[in-house]
């Protein structure tokens, strides 16, 4: 082991410690390879210019010196009993340093022991990678363990050097070498073979004496050919040793094995960032949600993540994420050296290629690198070729490639005239936008193209803003376009927002670039809920489609107006546009966009409450869908289409249906969709009672909302969950969610969600007896469906308000409310609705002792929730049964229609459902004169009622009154 006397200690130039009278230190990596170099150049002047080439890794010396005196100024420190008059490490003015020489040296390679290297502390994420190279090195003569720089190729080796099963270890750090020689005073001293002519045949000789032994060439990259021939001769002479050489590329001309070691998983670099936190300040709670994003970064390569793990003394994980543009400060010098060293190894024209391909945000295929990077009189197939060698860009599955964050980031800032290939990047990606590029999406081969540009949104983005800040106006419209095409479906809004206002600045964008600006423009504010700046764009575009005369375009516009006036309540525009957009695409013979415009227009019919008229639309542009292959339409079509299942009772239909819109969804990437038909699924879940699943349905897709910058769904999907918190008895979750909800769809402007969840807080205030503040939320819910025409909620919120005038006592105005909902209701066909409203027209008319009448309203609810398992109408409607049977002294059919009762709420857990059917039950009970079981079942429902739920107390008062009088 060789070693460097000091006056008062020594050195250990293998590991870096130093050992003085005052106590023991480590050198940096930086100083221990500046000794080691002096070392070998014991009483000889070494200049600044050749330490920076050397040991700093500079292809030319910098004009600035001044790193190396602060590193020696740094290292006296560590070696000098006096910095201050240094007896060691000598400065030679003019010129630069001298280690003198001291006949007490020992670092003339005495006898080395072959000590195995000891384990470190906190080995972390290359269990798998260690197990793979000690089974390579059990049957291998030479092993290449190639990688990026920091990506701990050493470590790795020195891991498994201390598990070898053979003989002796030998460390050869070959850093310092330059040359053939070098390489071979390398090898020589780890032996401790002393210099001589000879010196190359006694090396390999010494090796054969070592029979089965383990021989590790650390950082062999800059001398790859010389390390390529040293091996090939040592291995002649020693057969039964095994070679382990790391590098950031292979040696060609070597015949060996290789193992490629990847950055680490994000899991296992996030525990060793953690792990060094608390080695080093005792910090064990590192836990930030940017932590995983600061991991990504740094490209999960463990030298960044120690260096920036070192950090946290003065700067927090979402600090760091921060100010990660400054990437090279924040992580010191160390990195930055790594990366020079990699980079001097390169031709020129492989380094004009890395600067260029730095241009590329995510990853690229060939074709794209072929139309970016222009190096004279080389093929840019080669020049990649020569960086994937050099571990410097990783080739990924499907012929593609990326550059490593850090490496990225470091050929930036050499790429010294970018415009040029940035103004070729963005042209590259505007192809993807063009027209019949993005209508491929819409066909069969759509899913595939879909995740190809999901893949390239990075690019497409760094290209759109380039476009929108240099032009050509096509170049930066093409390119919205396509990002649109992706952020549309899986988000995030706000970054589609944010490049169209960079777009719409561009000074001259005109005829067809000016169309399509527009509609995105308006498409963009329509998802964002500003509608009024929707229907301006698309105004302006239907008018520009007029003055090219573009029928298609002009058709499609209408269509784009024709959703803004529905979600604006003016059903008779939307009507007329929707019409004329699908007779002129009709006539067209534009089925792919018939087919979208069907499917949209299928949705507002369905909302609007024409049920039947919408299920037509919708399936025949779900057809269209398959025949043209438009998997992700056919997706949209089958979630609304299961909505309207559900809402009509046909559950085994809607299940289905949103089956395979989530089927669609996923094999489009299309998030939204994904999240839409989970929505409608959650509403399915709650129909049956499933309400585990309904709320994590809920659940599912109120995240994907947020995750893509759905304002409009996160709406939606939050009034969901509150009115589910509502029928799981959890009332300040219900109110505090539902009122959540209505202010998120007054910030979107969309009147018909906030009649929805108005309805459902004053549902919520009708269930606890505050009258006032029910009357106050059903009406305003009211005013809204009536002003955006959604005939199917306002026959939901008519049946509610009917409710809340009987509980006030204004039987007659009940009676009429009632009836108009219930007109409504089976005009637009919602069965649920229906369902409701007939129940509670019977219990209105068994109040009033209208027995017959009630009879045929709860027969009419019991055959229609014969086959819904879950209904929570059935057992209501069947203990009301019985208690007409009772009336009628039918006694045998009220016992079957009590026992029908309990069995469907065997399966049922919601108090409201079990209080109605009880207490109805009680009433049949008593008027059977079976007084103790009706006792008994009155009971349970006084123990069932929630203390909150007033109406359902008023109910047990008014069965408790009923049982004392006898019934």
């Amino acid at each position: 082991m060789a070693k460097l006397l000091l006056a008062d200690g020594e050195v250990d130039l293998e590991v870096g410690t130093v050992r003085r009278a005052g106590g023991q230190s480590t050198l940096s990596t930086g100083q221990l390879r500046l000794l080691r170099y002096l070392a070998d150049r014991r009483g000889q002047d070494v200049d600044r210019d050749e330490l920076l080439v050397h040991v700093w890794g500079y292809s030319r010396p910098p004009r600035e010196k001044r790193a190396v005196d602060n590193a020696v100024r740094r290292l006296r420190q560590e070696i000098e009993p006096d910095p201050t008059s240094p007896t060691l490490l000598l400065t030679v003015h003019g010129q630069g340093y001298r280690l003198a020489a001291t006949e007490q040296d020992s670092s003339s390679h005495p006898a080395p022991s072959f000590e195995r290297p000891q384990p470190i502390g906190g080995f972390v994420g290359r269990d798998e990678a260690l197990g793979t190279l000690e089974g390579k090195l059990a049957s291998a003569s030479c092993l290449v363990l190639t990688g990026p720089g920091g990506v701990g190729k050493t470590r790795l080796a020195l891991e498994a050097a201390h598990g070898w099963q053979g003989g002796p270890v030998v460390f050869c750090d070959l850093t310092p070498a330059r040359d053939a020689r070098g390489v071979t005073l390398a090898a020589a001293g780890a032996l401790g073979v002393s210099a001589d002519a000879d010196l190359a045949d006694r090396t390999s000789r010494v090796f054969g004496t070592l029979g089965r032994c383990l021989v590790i060439c650390d950082g062999c990259e800059h001398v790859a050919p010389e390390v390529a021939e040293a091996a090939r001769r040592w291995m002649t002479k020693a057969p039964d040793a095994t070679f382990l050489i790391t590098s950031r590329r292979r040696p060609q001309a070597l015949h060996a094995a290789v193992q490629t070691l990847a950055p680490l998983s994000p899991e296992a670099a996030a525990q060793l960032f953690s792990l060094r936190a608390a080695e080093r300040l005792d910090l064990h709670d590192v836990g930030s949600p940017k932590l995983d994003e600061l991991m990504a970064l740094l490209d999960r390569l463990p030298l960044a993540i120690e260096l920036a793990a070192a950090r946290l003394s003065v700067m927090s994980v979402d600090a760091m994420v921060d100010r990660i543009g400054q990437r090279f400060q924040l992580l010191r010098d160390p990195m930055r050296a790594t990366l020079d060293f990699s980079w001097s190894l390169l031709e020129a024209s492989e380094q004009q290629a890395l600067s260029q391909l730095s241009v590329f945000v995510g990853s690229f295929s060939l074709d794209a690198a072929e139309q970016v990077v222009h190096v004279e009189g080389s093929w840019p197939a080669d020049l990649l070729d020569a960086l994937v060698a050099h571990s410097l860009m990783q080739r990924l599955p499907d012929d593609r490639f990326a550059l490593l964050h850090t490496v990225r980031a470091y050929a930036e800032e050499l790429l010294h005239t970018p415009e040029p290939v940035l103004d070729r990047h963005a042209r590259t990606f505007a192809a993807l936008g063009t027209e019949p590029a993005l209508e491929l999406l819409h066909r069969h081969e759509g899913p595939a193209r879909r995740h190809a540009l999901a893949r390239a949104l990075p690019d497409l983005v760094a290209a759109c803003r380039h476009a929108a800040t240099r032009g050509p106006p096509e170049v930066a419209v093409a390119t919205l376009c396509a990002a649109w095409a992706v952020t549309s479906i899986q988000g995030p809004l706000a970054l589609a927002a944010e490049l169209a206002d960079g777009v719409a600045q561009l000074p001259t964008v005109d005829g067809a670039e000016r169309l399509r600006l527009e509609r995105t423009l308006g498409e963009i504010a329509r998802r964002q809920g500003d509608h009024a700046a929707a229907r301006r764009h698309f105004e302006i575009a239907h008018t520009v489609a007029d003055d090219l005369g573009d029928a298609t375009q002009r058709a499609l516009c209408d269509w784009d107006l024709a959703l803004v006036h529905h979600i604006l309540g003016d059903s008779e525009a939307s009507e007329a546009r929707y019409r004329a957009s699908s007779e002129a695409l009709d006539a067209l013979g534009e089925r792919l966009h018939l087919g979208r415009v069907l499917g949209s227009h299928g949705a507002a019919l369905y909302t609007s409450g024409r049920t039947s008229e919408a299920e037509r639309t919708l399936e025949l542009a779900r057809a269209i869908h398959r025949a043209v292959g438009n998997l992700r339409f056919e997706g949209l079509a089958n979630a609304t289409l299961g909505a309207l299942y559900v809402q009509g009772g046909r559950h085994e239909q809607a299940r289905q249906a949103l089956t395979r819109a989530i089927h669609c969804a996923d094999r489009t990437g299309a998030s939204r969709s994904v999240g839409i038909a989970r929505g409608n699924l959650g509403m399915m879940h709650e129909n049956l009672g499933e309400w585990t699943e309904a709320r994590a349905a809920y659940a599912e897709a109120l995240r994907i909302a947020r995750n893509t910058g759905d304002a409009v769904a996160e709406a939606a999907w939050t009034g969901n969950l509150g009115r589910l918190a509502w029928a799981m008895d959890q009332v300040q979750e219900a109110r505090d969610t539902l009122e959540r909800a209505t202010e998120l769809a007054r910030q979107v402007d969309n009147p018909r969600i906030r009649a929805v969840h108005w309805g459902a807080l004053g549902v919520t205030y009708l269930g606890t007896g505050d009258t006032d503040e029910a009357e106050r939320c059903l009406s305003t819910s009211l005013s809204l469906c009536r002003a955006a025409a959604t005939l199917r909620h306002e026959a939901s919120q008519l049946v509610e308000l009917a409710h809340l005038r009987w509980m006030q006592d204004r039987h007659d105005e009940a009676v009429q409310i009632l009836a108009s909902a219930l007109e409504l209701a089976e005009r637009v066909e919602v069965r649920q609705v229906q369902l409701r409203g007939r129940l509670l027209r019977a219990r209105m008319k068994l109040a009033d002792q209208e027995n017959t009448d009630a009879a045929t309203d709860l027969d009419h609810v019991i055959a229609a929730t014969e086959d819904v398992p879950g209904s929570e109408l059935r057992p209501r409607a069947m203990a009301h049964r019985a208690l007409v049977c009772a009336r009628q002294d039918r006694p045998d059919q009220a016992a079957e229609c009590l026992r029908r009762a309990q069995l469907a709420l065997s399966a049922l857990h919601r108090s409201e459902t079990k209080v109605h059917t009880w207490v109805a039950a009680t009433r049949a009970l008593a008027r059977l004169g079976r007084a103790d079981e009706a006792e008994a079942t009155l009971l349970r429902a006084e123990q069932a009622a929630p203390d909150h739920r007033m109406d359902l107390q008023a109910a047990i008062r008014e069965a408790r009154a009923d049982l004392t009088r006898g019934c």
